[in-house]
């Protein structure tokens, strides 16, 4: 699979200036919203995407991470990702590995629904304060 060709496209689809900034090898950071990144990386036969959805919240946090459980459980809210916390569990971290051959159309459908769950948790989050 061509990810770096799929990167590249996805920057002249979405018109803009600069491509993306390469991380590492095989790696490209995506700003997503202003302190939003998109953390894309190639896998050799797929790609894994990540981002920081935002900082848990304090307050009614054993709700938010019940429902965090069953968006996984059940698939809702996340488009095919998963959503989790981080290491310290400070963050709220979204993910999916895609570990198959895929064509551009679908690469860029599998992007678009990723920010459309980072946006969906950064809002159910907020909810939880």
């Amino acid at each position: 699979m061509k990810i770096e060709s799929f990167v590249k496209q996805l920057a002249s689809d979405y018109e803009l200036k600069e491509s993306f900034e390469s991380e590492a090898p095989n790696t490209w950071r995506i700003p997503v919203d202003e302190g939003e990144t998109i953390i894309l990386s190639d896998l050799g036969s797929g790609f894994k995407i990540e981002c920081k959805v935002i900082d848990t919240p304090r307050g009614k946090e054993e709700g938010l991470y019940e429902r965090m459980l069953l968006a996984n459980l059940f698939g809702q809210g996340t488009w095919g990702s998963v959503i989790s916390l981080d290491e310290d569990g400070k963050h709220i971290i979204l993910s999916r590995t895609v570990d198959h051959e895929i064509n551009y159309k679908d690469f860029k459908l599998i992007v678009e629904d990723f920010i459309n769950a980072v946006d969906f948790w950064k809002e159910e989050a907020l909810n939880y304060q």
